[in-house]
């Protein structure tokens, strides 16, 4: 696997942990991920749209 491949991760991740684009350094993430700045921001905006289509992880109790 290469390292490119698994920026789609580090995106997701790093958007779970409540980051934004702002707070990542972009020329490092793609010097890390062996790969363009472009291809971060993509990587990026695709997890930001994977993530807000799944379902809410809601549980309401009722009763009481």
């Amino acid at each position: 696997m290469s390292a490119f491949a698994s920026l789609p991760g580090a995106c997701r991740a790093a958007i779970r942990h409540g980051n934004d684009l702002s707070d990542i350094n972009i020329v490092h993430w793609a010097t890390t991920f062996g790969c363009g700045t472009e291809d971060v921001k993509d990587a990026w905006e695709k997890a930001l749209t994977e993530l807000s289509r799944e379902p809410a992880n809601s549980f309401e109790e009722y009763g009481e």
